[in-house]
């Protein structure tokens, strides 16, 4: 009879344990910081499906680790810029006035970034509503010296950090020398073909990444900073090349939550 209860009570226990699980694997896959401002606001926003469909109500719980109390770099903030890029020239793009919470978010981010990215010749980030490709969440000038963000940026701010640093991939591609940008190239095998496109053989981190260099030298930047072991174990070429250039220092600094300055 005893045995009987305990078979009865584990048979009810063990999908509870089991959904506990998913739901702490759910939120790890997810890779948002738990003590980061917006922890809790990403999670609530996080897809579910039927094994996850109680996770929602563990954002709280998952979120519960305060950030520390960090200044706002004045680098960055000095590059979140107002009214229009001299030379945009795509008129069905229109400016957009920053919101302070908007800022907020955007700086969060950028204080996180490595001392490296500072070195690059880069105006700064402007805003505007739509982008002619319309799921478009920011992109950045063909002069590699201005990103611009869109309003879809800040309806998915759970990849934040790889829009950011994938628009910033570019703008260290395009500062390169001409002879680091050919020696990456070489390095991966990039190579003109017989249509005059640019092709590589091998793996490539993203379906984005096999466009030309540039996009595949942004994204494996984006993976080295937020995913630096997938592209360590599918693209070791890559990771060596940009641990060699930037140092181990390139890498994210710890979230932390920017303090309201005293009035």
């Amino acid at each position: 009879m005893y045995g009987q209860i305990l078979t009865i009570s584990l048979l009810f226990l063990f999908p509870f344990l089991s959904l506990a699980d998913n739901c702490e694997d759910w939120f790890k896959n997810s890779k948002i910081p738990s003590n980061s401002r917006d922890c809790e606001l990403v999670c609530l926003t996080l897809e579910i499906d039927m094994s996850t469909f109680t996770c929602h109500n563990k954002c709280e719980k998952f979120c519960k680790a305060s950030p520390k109390k960090c200044t706002s770099d004045p680098y960055w903030k000095s590059k979140i810029k107002i009214g229009r890029p001299t030379g945009w020239d795509i008129p069905f793009e229109k400016t957009s006035n920053w919101k302070e919470d908007e800022k907020e978010k955007l700086t969060s981010i950028l204080d996180r970034l490595p001392e490296n990215m500072k070195s690059v010749d880069f105006e700064g980030f402007y805003r505007m509503t739509k982008s002619i490709d319309r799921i478009n969440p920011a992109t950045t000038a063909d002069s590699g010296k201005v990103i611009v963000i869109y309003d879809n940026f800040f309806e998915n701010l759970g990849l934040g950090e790889q829009v950011i640093t994938h628009e910033l991939g570019h703008v260290m591609y395009l500062s390169l020398s001409r002879r680091d940008r050919e020696n990456y190239k070489n390095t991966l095998g990039w190579k003109k073909a017989d249509s005059d496109v640019d092709l590589r053989p091998g793996n490539f981190i993203s379906s984005r990444a096999k466009d030309n260099a540039d996009e595949d030298f942004a994204e494996n930047i984006s993976y080295f900073l937020n995913d630096s072991e997938k592209l360590k174990s599918q693209i070791p070429t890559a990771y060596k090349w940009i641990q060699n250039k930037f140092s181990k220092n390139f890498k994210l600094k710890e979230a932390c939550q920017n303090e309201k300055p005293k009035k």
